[in-house]
């Protein structure tokens, strides 16, 4: 991202109980029952979620145009590293080429992600979708009219990386915690040409130990958005006229947004900050009460981060509008 950022901003999406599907939709993955928090660990959650480390010492040290991130500062924060196998697909009818084992080569890509339990984090529902070739073109000769049929990655396809012990990448030994997921879980209204519900949830195979990372805490259904809001990811930084691609984990603040309720999507407006590659999935964020509060999960900007645009638009899916879903899925609930 242009930093890894705190910053007033929104991006986008639906409450799952009131959720009316766009028409000729289909979910993507079949219900499953996924183990969930015990109604005791949901209330240990919530008497634990959104402190700060008790290793992190504050400091003023800033980085380009963002502030970077300290160790242990923004604990929850998570990163998804995925090994795809590259498929190639006949542009016709999305079958599959015969290469013998269907496989070839392996292509890397990440995503950052944020914890919302001891045992499940959240990202953005693309970034645990099988890359087809041609989608871009398909999403822009079809948009609005058909569903476009989906592949996501396998959980042994990710690793996952949770907390801020070692917020740049190789930068100290032992590096951060490397977690496995057991199961993926994208709303099963995510749609990919219009970047809507663009939300998933990972289970993790063991509990996350508090030394790596705190959970978040989730939000209310009315939460009011602060004056600022923050944002943390480890996207490229454009900016840098060096090593782009790994400035470490950045925060950014933003003072301008719109609350898209109708579309769930917080979008935030800025010239300087922004949204970038691997950027996407990680927390939109404020603190409230001393504690920090999960409010959107990255999905897109428009225009790309690497057009030289005056103004840019950041788009957050609203978690507020997904809570029941969350909390049916990994039992992480609102309490009483």
């Amino acid at each position: 991202m242009k930093i890894l950022w705190i910053f007033v901003l929104s991006l986008a999406h639906t409450t799952y109980a009131g959720l009316v599907p766009l028409e000729n939709t289909i979910p993507s993955l079949a219900d499953t029952t996924y183990p969930r928090l015990s109604p005791e660990e949901n209330i240990n959650l919530q008497q634990t979620c959104g402190r700060e480390h008790p290793l992190f010492k504050k400091s003023l040290y800033k980085v380009l145009k963002g502030t970077e991130v300290q160790p242990n500062e923004f604990s929850f924060m998570g990163a998804i590293r995925t090994f795809l196998r590259r498929r190639l697909w006949e542009s016709w009818n999305h079958a599959t080429v015969n290469l013998g084992d269907a496989y070839k080569n392996f292509k890397e890509s990440h995503c950052s992600a944020v914890l919302i339990s001891k045992r499940h984090v959240l990202t953005a529902a693309h970034c645990v979708l099988f890359p087809a070739l041609g989608q871009e073109s398909y999403c822009r000769y079809h948009r609005g009219y058909i569903w476009v049929e989906k592949e996501y990655v396998q959980p042994s396809d990710l690793k996952v990386y949770v907390g801020t012990r070692c917020p740049k990448w190789g930068s100290c030994v032992p590096n951060r915690t490397v977690y496995e997921a057991t199961s993926i879980v994208p709303y099963p209204y995510y749609e990919t040409c219009w970047h809507t519900n663009d939300i998933a949830i990972v289970e993790l195979g063991k509990d996350v130990d508090e030394s790596d990372g705190i959970p978040i805490c989730m939000p209310n259904e009315n939460e009011r958005l602060s004056e600022t809001l923050l944002a943390v990811g480890y996207g490229h930084d454009l900016s840098a006229a060096t090593n782009q691609d790994k400035p470490g984990l950045q925060l950014a603040e933003f003072h301008r947004y719109n609350d898209q309720l109708e579309a769930s999507q917080i979008i935030s407006v800025d010239s300087v900050q922004s949204l970038c590659k691997g950027d996407s999935g990680g927390p939109l964020f404020h603190k409230k009460d001393g504690r920090y509060t999960l409010l959107g999960i990255a999905s897109h900007i428009t225009p790309n981060c690497s057009d030289p645009a005056v103004e840019r638009q950041a788009h957050h899916t609203d978690v507020r509008k997904f809570l029941g879903w969350i909390c049916e899925k990994t039992g992480v609930c609102p309490t009483a």
